[in-house]
């Protein structure tokens, strides 16, 4: 249940300073019994009485109980009032909920033996116009306080912390400041810069100018010179918007609420965020920023009453109450008859024809939020209905092959005050609109005429409760984001968090009366007139028609101004300018000291064991009677053109069925049973040699304890059975598969653009973009458009054949300590009828060959733009790696935050180091390029010349920065997977850990001259963005005339290659009237012009998806040929070994 993944609510969770592409689970609401008892006065927790009473199961009587609790109902601690006490047994967990005396603030407090402690300051924010100000206002909170005057204290604080969550959050009705931390003295340090920063911020007029919008002219010195609009988060509501599924949701989410707080677009829409002056912002804050609108949460083992008592003392003491009606949501209107809504959005060149990028949804209004039954059962409904092969939405529509797939806004929203269900469609041919659209209301009528499958009931509900078995590493944050619209809407959060009695109701009420669903699927769908109908159309023009609303924008606005005005524009900009050049001093915030961090996270009891010739790994702790399974295929000698296809197969694998199970049963069977099998692929570099790396199948799954040997059972199903006879079930998986690898590219751009840079560096990297970059997406969509459903079918059958009969495994389990030893019995038997002789032999790394230098541009319609550069240095052992990560964690927060997006104008920037040994910097929603670009190449050069103010604290929170990712928490189902899939063992760890904390001055100067200061070393920059003139100029190639083919022939040259090495690589660089073939040597490279004729001709005409997939022989005959004709052919243009 934690874990459901609601789209609704992060919408427009756009406030988010610190992420590039942050989600927000929703939340199920409840109202609060009102207790009461007299108040006692107590402040101290170590006086209570040792008779505690609590509410038993029915809440309607009190029963003594052994529990001793901290806190007791009726008391006062420090000004607050606790109003409930409950035990919250399905999580080993006591909730305790207090009111301000004075103010009447909540505050929601878990208590928990959970050393990642959170704490969060929420407020009911809800917008009456669409200008964006809460979220600016959330941005501006955290520039500076009365008591932390400096700027940015939340990113400085960000590096004088090891907080494992730092952020900021602004939804369609809430405004959220959480953070979680495993150190206390460090949790103590975030509540009060949190706490100062949204009570008594500054506010000031520059901050403003620079986080919201501002106008700048073109030439800034020259006040006639044109004008646009800057500002972090215009930048960022511009990306946004250019993001369709976003932009769909969020107009859909308007149209259906249309006479409250959701008319409006919280996060701003960009041609109305100049319409917000600083006026406003301060006067909001004034208002909805009040102690009395706030809401406070924590989680944790920490001590609450220091929190209570600093919180009263210096903040909620000083204010007096007022009425907060103002921010309270009303309920919709019911409408009486239904409605629709047509909408334009971008097209999307990375997706299917202009003909079929349609979307249409169907949503209806359901019940309100603080309905606690309704909203769960609906939650279940939801699940039946669209989620799987079993659901009818999914068998009506989705297997008519006639949509892309679902929309990621389909399902159940519970986040906001009337709640919904959504049911949309992507990729829908413009004449199938209307058929999707009746083919909904059918469906509704098939299901309450036929009912749902009792097995699929069945294992919907299982799924649930083995949901609430599974705790994740950040189950504190994930209740936050399930409880925070219970806080926000006054609802009852004990009730929310009480799944197992409500999962009974629900089971109750359907062996009571088997029509249940039926007439609950009747009464909220069929019946309910509240119902919405949206199509959004691509238009081409799009973007062009932006940019001209804009010009109209700022010309309008502009026109009307005086010259006084005009030469305000001017002052205010160099005033930023000047105030953004200032370093200023952070010394007045509170930070760690290297005492608090000099020890690692305790270590894990781990195995390692031989079991039938298969290597597993064993790892025994406190699981929560679940018992999770990881399985990885060696995939080195997977044939070169078939690893794109990796992700494809692991997509697919599971919804084909076996050969015992068609696939609607083993879906069935797989949920009613474990947590679903996931399959997937990955590159793992040596981290003791860039040169070397490993291709990795991944499999894994859990299950609840008692469940272990039938989950063994269904992957030993899966992987000796599996079935891919169904072409034509494959050809509707492949369509939904490629349509949805485009969505969600403008949102996660900085992640592509590096994973396009990193691929231009070597060949392991490479192979990675293939398997998860844009170059996947690209492959995919031509292998579609050049090979058969039934060929590419083909394919996937014989890629999974070897991997499942001939590719090495090795398997790794996270149990009990009680668990161990029937679940290693278990394991045995699956071994030993699953695996053969042949898979015990490991095959060595494959050799990691250097690519050619290459600066890439891909086209993207989008307003802002995504920026790359990746450079190669060391494996992650290599004693410098140490030392780099330290000097990208100075670059990030005292150059690039500062250059590209204070400066500048970029929503983020940064550095991003891995082990995969690449540097990479990258920026997000970013109004400059080249500029962008620039500033990485400068990073050098500024790191020597502010030599003498990098000083000790400065290293010191660079240092807290690496740390943290290091000591971050690990759920207990994933303890020993750095071992298990890097080889990276808790003792390497630790002194990599060791390492970063020995970093000293001359380290970072030394290892800026080898490595960032070098013009050899290999390099690449990659953006996603518009059209740029600038960055052809600048020798940039566009993507589609770069395509990549690479292959590692080994012991399979058979001595076809001629003098060719044992391995070599085929780059084409070029369109389709020019362009050359590189062959790539580990000794050499060699280019040479196309030749249209023979077999060039044929690789010519194929993009590089094609070019991957050529046969094997055939490469290899063509790698004879280029051989031939490099000897023969005098014109052919040697290139330096360094190039």
């Amino acid at each position: 249940m934690l874990q459901i993944f609601r789209k609704w609510s992060r919408v427009w969770n756009l406030g988010t300073i610190n992420r590039c592409c942050a989600t927000f689970p929703s939340n199920v609401i409840y109202m609060p019994p009102m207790i009461a008892n007299q108040p006692n006065r107590q402040h101290s927790a170590n006086n209570q009485n040792p008779l505690n009473r609590t509410f038993n199961q029915n809440g309607s009587a009190l029963v003594p109980r052994q529990n001793n609790f901290k806190f007791l109902t009726g008391t006062i601690y420090e000004g607050f009032l606790c109003t409930d006490v409950q035990p919250i047994h399905e999580f080993n967990m006591v909730a305790y909920i207090f009111k301000h005396e004075k103010l009447g603030s909540k505050y929601l407090h878990l208590d928990r033996d959970d050393p990642h402690n959170v704490f969060s300051i929420n407020f009911r924010t809800t917008p009456a116009d669409s200008t964006g100000v809460f979220h600016i206002l959330e941005h501006n909170v955290l520039c500076g306080s009365e008591r932390f005057p400096v700027r940015d204290p939340f990113f400085k604080m960000s590096d004088r912390s090891v907080s494992t969550f730092m952020n900021a959050l602004t939804g369609p009705d809430y405004t959220m400041y959480p953070f979680a931390s495993m150190n206390e003295k460090d949790y103590r340090n975030l509540q009060k810069v949190y706490l100062d920063s949204v009570f008594k911020p500054n506010l000031d007029f520059l901050d403003f100018l620079q986080e919201g919008w501002r106008f700048e002219n073109k030439d800034v010195k020259d006040k006639n010179s044109g004008y646009v609009i800057k500002g972090i988060v215009y930048n960022e509501m511009k990306g946004a918007f250019s993001e369709t599924t976003k932009l769909f949701c969020s107009k859909f989410l308007n149209a259906i609420l249309p006479e409250n707080t959701y008319q409006h677009c919280s996060g701003g829409e960009p041609l109305r965020i100049p319409d917000l002056s600083h006026a406003d912002l301060v006067e909001f804050h004034r208002k909805y920023y009040h102690p009395s609108n706030a809401r406070f949460y924590s989680y944790g083992n920490f001590p609450l009453l220091p929190t209570l008592k600093y919180l009263n003392d210096e903040y909620l003491s000083k204010y007096e109450a007022i009425d907060t009606s103002f921010s309270e949501v009303a309920s919709q209107k019911r409408w009486t008859e239904p409605q629709s809504k047509s909408i334009q959005g971008r097209f999307d060149e990375m997706g299917a024809t202009i003909e079929k990028q349609n979307k249409i949804a169907v949503g209806y209004l359901t019940n309100d939020v603080t309905d606690v039954d309704e909203t769960m059962l609906l939650h279940v409904l939801s699940e039946l209905l669209y989620r799987g092969p079993n659901s009818k939405f999914y068998s009506n529509i989705i297997e008519l092959n006639v949509s892309g797939g679902y929309l990621p806004s389909s399902g159940f929203e519970s986040s906001i005050r009337d709640c919904m269900f959504v049911v949309g469609f992507q990729d829908v041919d413009k004449d199938d609109l209307v058929k999707v659209e009746k083919l909904i209301y059918k469906t509704i009528e098939d299901v309450i005429e036929e009912g749902f499958d009792p097995d699929h009931v069945n294992s919907v509900l299982n799924s649930y409760e083995l949901s609430l078995k599974h705790q994740s590493a950040k189950f504190g944050l994930n209740l936050l984001f399930t409880l925070s619209a219970a806080l926000n809407h006054d609802g009852d959060v004990i009730k929310n968090l009480q799944f197992d009695q409500s999962l009974k109701e629900i089971r109750s009420k359907i062996a009571k009366d088997p029509k249940y669903l039926q007439k609950k699927v009747k009464e909220y769908f069929k019946d309910n007139n509240h119902r919405l109908t949206v199509v959004m159309k691509p238009d081409a023009d799009y973007e062009k028609k932006f940019v001209e609303n804009e010009e109209k924008l700022i010309a309008d606005k502009v026109g009307g101004l005086s010259d006084e005005e005009k030469d305000n524009i001017i002052s205010n900009c160099q005033k930023l300018a000047e105030a953004q050049k200032k370093k200023g001093s952070s010394n007045v915030l509170p930070s760690l000291t290297l005492y608090d961090v000099q020890y690692p996270p305790p270590p894990y009891h781990i195995e390692f064991l031989n079991i039938a010739g298969i290597q597993t790994q064993l790892v025994t702790t406190n699981t929560n009677q679940v018992t999770y399974v990881h399985g990885m295929y060696n995939a080195i000698d997977i044939l070169p053109h078939h690893k794109p296809l990796l992700p494809l197969l692991a997509c697919v694998l599971t919804q084909m069925g076996t050969l015992t199970h068609d696939y609607r049963t083993f879906d069935k069977f797989v949920n009613s049973i474990t947590s679903g099998i996931s399959f997937g692929a990955h590159t793992a570099e040596s981290i003791h040699d860039l040169a070397s790396y490993n291709v990795g199948f991944n499999f894994g799954s859990y299950c609840l304890d008692k469940n272990i040997p039938a989950m063994f059972e269904i992957i030993h199903d899966l992987i000796t059975k599996f079935n891919f006879e169904d072409t034509k079930r494959f050809e509707m998986l492949l369509g939904n598969y490629v349509s949805g690898l485009s969505v969600g590219i403008a949102e996660s751009g900085h992640f592509f653009a590096m994973k396009g840079a990193s691929g231009l560096i070597n060949q392991s990297s490479n192979l990675s973009a293939s398997l998860s970059g844009i170059e996947h997406i690209s492959f995919m969509k031509n292998l579609v458009k050049t090979t058969s459903p039934h060929e590419i079918l083909y394919q996937l059958d014989a890629i999974a054949d070897h991997i499942f009969n001939n590719c090495s495994l090795k398997l790794a389990i996270n149990t009990s300590p009680r668990t161990a030893a029937p679940c290693l019995d278990h394991l045995t038997r699956f071994i030993q009828n699953t695996t053969n002789p042949e898979q015990i032999y490991v095959p060595p790394m494959i050799r990691s060959q250097i690519l050619p230098p290459l600066n890439v541009h891909k086209i993207l319609s989008v307003p802002v733009n995504y920026c790359a550069k990746s450079f190669l240095t060391v494996p992650y052992m290599h004693p410098d790696s140490a030392a780099l990560q330290v000097l990208g964690k100075i670059l990030s927060s005292k150059y690039l935050t500062k250059m590209v997006r204070e400066k500048n104008g970029a929503y983020g920037s940064g550095v991003k180091t891995g082990r995969d040994g690449i540097f990479n910097f990258f920026s997000y929603r970013d109004p400059n390029t080249i500029k962008t670009l620039e500033i990485f190449d400068q990073s050098g050069n500024w790191i020597t010349e502010n030599f003498h103010s990098i000083d000790d604290q400065t290293i010191f929170e660079a240092k807290l920065g690496v740390i943290k990712g290091l000591d971050a928490p690990v759920e207990a189902g994933a303890k020993g997977l750095d071992m298990f899939r890097f080889g990276m063992s808790q003792e390497m760890l630790n002194e990599c850990r060791q390492r970063v904390l020995n970093v000293q001055h001359e380290d970072l100067i030394r290892v800026t001259e080898l490595y960032l200061k070098r013009q050899d070393q290999p390099t690449a920059r990659y953006v996603l963005g518009p059209q740029n003139d600038d960055l052809k100029a600048a020798g940039f190639v566009l993507s589609h005339e770069t395509d990549f083919a690479c292959y590692d022939y080994g012991s399979a040259s058979t001595g076809k290659a001629g003098k060719l090495s044992k391995s070599a690589y085929l780059l084409f660089t070029g369109n389709a009237n020019n362009g050359h073939f590189r062959l790539l040597n580990p000794s050499k490279y060699t280019r040479f012009p196309v030749i249209r004729t023979g077999r060039y001709q044929l690789l010519k005409n194929h993009t590089s998806s094609r070019i991957t997939s050529i046969a094997h022989e055939s490469v290899v005959d063509l790698f004879s040929d280029m051989q031939n004709d490099m000897e023969e052919k005098e014109n052919s243009t040697k290139i330096n070994d360094n190039d």
